[in-house]
C-alpha cells in the first residue's frame, strides 16, 4: 500500500485500539479479511472473504454439478476441484468460485457498534451487537480497507455522528384542572382535616404524585396521563404549544 495513502488515513491515532479478532458476524471467524478498531466509544468492524468450511464447500460444488444451468466444461472444472485436498482444494476452489457473499450483493462489510470495556488483555472492548449505528458494504478488499479507515475517521469526531431525530407521535389523555374538580389525580389538602399537619412556613397547595415525586398543581394546569399510565401536570402555555387535540370526543 502506498505511503501517501497510509498517511492520509492517519493510522497512527494514539487513541484507536486495534484488536486482532473478528468483532461481528456469526460466520466472521471464517472470513479471511477482518479489521476491528475501537474508536471513541465505538467498535468499527470490517469482515469479508468468507470461505465456508471445506465440507460445506464440497456440498456447494456437488450441488452445482447437478444443476442444468452449468455447462459441461464448468462441471468438469468443479469435479477437478473436488478431487483436491488440503491447501490445493482451497486454492482451486477460490480460483474457480471465489469467496462467498456475506450479505446481499456484498462480499465485505463494515459495521459500527456501541462498545463497552471488558477485562481482557487481548480485546479490551466488546461490541454491543444490538446497537448497530452505521454500516456499508463493498465487493473488493481495497474498498473495504479504505471504507474501514474512513469509518474510523468519521467516528473519531463525535460531531459527525450527531443526527436529527423527530419525536414519535404519541396520543395522550389530558384534562384541564381547576380547584374543586372531582378527581383522584390531584390531591387537595383540607385545612379542616385534623389529620393534616402543616409545618411552619408550609402552604397547603394542591399537588400530584408523579414518577419523579410530588409536583404542585396550579389552576388551569393540564393533568396528562402518559402512555404507561403515569400522571404529571403541564402548564397551559407549554401544553398548547406541544399538543393538538385529536378529536372532540370525551373519554369516560
Amino acid at each position: 500500500m502506498k505511503g501517501k495513502e497510509i498517511s492520509r488515513w492517519k493510522v497512527s491515532k494514539e487513541d484507536w485500539f486495534w484488536m486482532p479478532h473478528v468483532a461481528h458476524l456469526c460466520v466472521g471467524n471464517w472470513c479471511r479479511f477482518h479489521l476491528a478498531t475501537y474508536v471513541n466509544g465505538h467498535i468499527i468492524s470490517t469482515v469479508g472473504e468468507y470461505l465456508p468450511d471445506s465440507d460445506v464447500r464440497r456440498c456447494i460444488l456437488e450441488g452445482n454439478i447437478t444443476r442444468s444451468f452449468h455447462s459441461e466444461e464448468e462441471k468438469e472444472k468443479m469435479r477437478l476441484v473436488l478431487s483436491k485436498i488440503g491447501d490445493d482444494f482451497d486454492r482451486y476452489y477460490i480460483n474457480l468460485l471465489g469467496y462467498e457473499e456475506i450479505g446481499c450483493n456484498r462480499k465485505y462489510e463494515t459495521m459500527v457498534f456501541a462498545a463497552e470495556k471488558i477485562d481482557e488483555e487481548c480485546c479490551r472492548y466488546y461490541a454491543l451487537i444490538e446497537f448497530c449505528i452505521d454500516s456499508i458494504g463493498y465487493n473488493c478488499p481495497s474498498e473495504a480497507t479504505r471504507g474501514h479507515y474512513a469509518m474510523c475517521e468519521k467516528f473519531d469526531n463525535v460531531e459527525t455522528i450527531k443526527r436529527k431525530y423527530r419525536k414519535k407521535p404519541v396520543v395522550i389523555e389530558a384534562y384541564q384542572w381547576f380547584p374543586g374538580m372531582k378527581t383522584k389525580d390531584v390531591i387537595q389538602p383540607d385545612f379542616k382535616d385534623p389529620k393534616v399537619i402543616v409545618s411552619e412556613g408550609e402552604t397547603l397547595s394542591p399537588y400530584i404524585e408523579t414518577l419523579e415525586g410530588r409536583y404542585l398543581v396550579s389552576p388551569a394546569d393540564y393533568i396528562i396521563t402518559g402512555i404507561k399510565g403515569e400522571k404529571y401536570p403541564c402548564k397551559p402555555d407549554i401544553f398548547e404549544e406541544t399538543y393538538n387535540q385529536v378529536n372532540d370526543e370525551f373519554l369516560a
